[in-house]
């Protein structure tokens, strides 16, 4: 199969470290679209260039992964935090 959109849904469920590692690696080399629900923003900091957040079955957020991830307000307005990677020490 050759598709042209793949959607994937919390892909990062159970995989140890080193195999998670191997689905970013394999993300960057998919020469297509890809969709990817998580609520592991590490991940998703590590594979998307895009990120809608939706809460209550609404968008909230539409925009840049790397402006929408550093954005604390908007992120716990959504019941999400910081990716582990900007959180505080």
């Amino acid at each position: 199969m050759n598709p042209e959109v793949m959607v994937m849904d919390k892909p990062t469920a159970d995989l140890d470290p080193k195999n998670r590692r191997k689905l970013i690696h394999l993300i960057h080399a998919l020469e297509r679209t890809t969709i990817i629900v998580s609520h592991d923003l590490d991940f998703i900091w590590d594979t998307c260039e895009r990120v809608c957040i939706m809460n209550k079955g609404r968008l909230t957020a539409d925009g840049s992964a790397k402006e929408i991830l550093q954005n604390r307000e908007l992120l716990e307005a959504n019941n999400l935090e910081l990716p582990l990677r900007l959180q505080p020490q």
